[in-house]
């Protein structure tokens, strides 16, 4: 009887908690919005399963149906194909005034030059975190993560088992908003975008009809021990 107590209490318990579940995203269902560095609209895309491509030289951002709100972990690969200007993620995206960004330039483009951590807020950019010449090759596949956690942003870019850049620091406000990809002025494709937006472990209510599963299990167990005692 002990055994079976041990395993339907395991088997409830194991069933009141949920791990972070990863999801792929569905970029279809995604749509065109304002560049957040420009606010313009152009060049070609398509999108399909968890890729966008950004082409024709073009200056867009692409961004989720969904608006995310406390925590999450954002992943996917970049790869540029061609051109030298700038390509990144977004988040916490309300509009291209508002919004947080990963911008990743090719070579010396201005004052979008390396890669940057941006905050944008009310059409004011500050960047809470850079990297002057920090500028991605043609070609080449690019992995990138971003959690959001405690009102902090850790992120990282990799390419196989090199790192790229890594980073954490304070958001220093809001990031509720959309998730997303841009390019200004390049040509890009993003795949394998994923997402959690509850990321780590966190309790449950245990399932209905629970609570009276284990009052039975104790009650059955308190007969057996009066039985033995007579």
């Amino acid at each position: 009887m002990k055994y079976f107590a041990a395993a339907a209490l395991t088997a409830i318990l194991t069933a009141g908690a949920a791990s972070a579940a990863t999801t792929s995203a569905q970029t279809v269902n995604w749509s065109s919005a304002a560049n957040p560095v420009t606010g313009s609209q152009s060049g070609s895309y398509t999108a399909s399963s968890d890729e966008v491509f950004l082409g024709s030289n073009g200056s867009r951002a692409f961004v989720s149906d969904f608006t995310t709100s406390g925590d999450f972990t954002y992943t996917g690969t970049m790869r540029a194909t061609n051109d030298n200007d700038t390509m990144g993620v977004v988040f916490g995206y309300a509009d291209a005034a508002n919004n947080f960004r990963i911008s990743w330039s090719g070579s010396n483009i201005d004052e979008y030059d390396g890669l940057a951590l941006i905050r944008e807020t009310g059409g004011t950019s500050t960047r809470i975190y850079e990297e002057a010449n920090n500028h991605w090759a043609v070609n080449k596949d690019y992995d990138f993560s971003i959690t959001v956690a405690a009102g902090n942003i850790s992120f990282s870019i990799t390419e196989g088992s090199n790192t790229i850049a890594s980073a954490t620091v304070a958001a220093g406000g809001s990031t509720d908003g959309k998730l997303g990809v841009f390019i200004y002025s390049n040509y890009t494709n993003f795949t394998n975008l994923a997402y959690d937006l509850t990321p780590g472990t966190t309790a449950v209510p245990l399932p209905a009809g629970a609570p009276l599963l284990i009052a039975g299990i104790g009650a059955f167990a308190a007969l057996r021990r009066r039985k033995k005692a007579a």
